[in-house]
C-alpha cells in the first residue's frame, strides 16, 4: 500500500493495487467523504491553473505532490508553464522524476515543505523556476501535517517574488455537521493530524492576503460554498509585499 496509489484510487485513477483499493475503502469507511474531497481537490487544481495564469503566474510549485495519481498538474499547464513537484517521500519522488523524464519546463524532487530555502536551492528547481517572477504556491492537503504553519507560510512569502499566490485546501471542521466534526475529530487524533478552523488559517496568513474570493470549498471555489458538507475549506492569497507580518483578513 502507498498512499500516492491509494490517492490514484480515489481520483478513479488505475495507478493502484488491490492493496491501495483495500486501503482507499477503509479510509472512507473511516472518515466518509475522502473520495469526494480528493476528487474536489483535483477540480479546484485545475481550475486555479487558469485563474492564476490569468493573472499572470506560469510558474507552478506542488508541494505534497503524491504522484503519480490522476490528472496531473504538468498536463493541464500550458507549453512552457513551469511545473515543479515536491514531495519528500523517496519513493514518491523517484515515480515522479521517472513521469516527467525528459520534460524541460517539468521537475519533480524530493525535499520537505518546511524547507522552502533547500526546495528553492535544489538544482532542478533552479534551472526550471525563475524566482524573479512570481510563481503559485500550491498546498493542498498538505498542511493539516504541519505544525506550525504562520511561520513556514512566512518564509514562502519571503522566498517569493511580487505578484506570487498561495493556493491551500485545509482538512477543517467548519463545513461539517456536529456528528461529522466528531469523526474528523477521531480520525486527526489517530493519523496525527491538525485540522483548523478557517479563523485559525487566517491568523495564519503571516505576509499573504486573502484574494477576494475568500474563504470557500474546493467543490465551489472561486464561488462561495452552497452549504452542502466538505471536510475542507481553500483559499487563494496574494503575495502581501505592503506588510510581511500583519495578518490577513477576510
Amino acid at each position: 500500500m502507498h498512499q500516492a496509489r491509494v490517492w490514484d484510487h480515489l481520483l478513479g485513477g488505475a495507478l493502484n493495487s488491490a492493496v491501495d483499493r483495500h486501503a482507499a475503502s477503509v479510509l472512507e469507511r473511516e472518515l466518509p467523504g475522502t473520495a469526494r474531497l480528493a476528487r474536489a481537490n483535483r477540480r479546484f487544481l485545475h481550475r486555479l491553473v487558469g485563474v492564476l495564469r490569468e493573472r499572470g503566474i506560469g510558474q507552478f510549485l506542488e508541494l505534497g505532490s503524491g504522484l503519480p495519481t490522476a490528472g496531473h498538474l504538468h498536463q493541464v499547464v500550458a507549453p512552457g508553464e513551469v511545473v515543479v513537484y515536491v514531495d519528500n517521500d523517496p519513493a514518491t519522488a523517484a515515480q515522479g522524476r521517472a513521469l516527467v523524464l525528459g520534460s524541460a519546463d517539468t521537475v519533480a524532487v524530493e525535499a520537505d515543505l518546511r524547507a522552502p530555502a533547500t526546495i528553492f536551492a535544489h538544482p532542478a528547481v533552479r534551472r526550471v523556476l525563475d524566482p524573479s517572477r512570481p510563481v503559485a504556491v500550491l498546498m493542498l492537503h498538505v498542511l493539516h501535517l504541519v505544525e506550525d504553519v504562520p511561520e513556514l507560510l512566512h518564509r514562502y512569502r519571503l522566498a517569493v517574488a511580487e505578484g506570487s499566490a498561495l493556493a491551500v485546501s485545509h482538512l477543517s471542521p467548519d463545513y461539517l455537521a456536529p456528528a461529522d466534526r466528531a469523526r474528523l475529530a477521531r480520525f486527526a487524533a489517530a493519523q496525527r493530524c491538525t485540522p483548523r478552523s478557517r479563523a485559525e488559517f487566517r491568523s495564519a496568513l503571516l505576509g499573504w492576503r486573502l484574494d477576494g474570493a475568500g474563504m470557500s470549498t474546493p467543490d465551489t471555489w472561486p464561488a462561495p460554498p452552497t452549504g452542502q458538507p466538505s471536510l475542507a475549506f481553500c483559499c487563494v492569497a496574494r503575495a502581501d509585499f505592503a506588510s510581511e507580518l500583519i495578518p490577513a483578513s477576510g
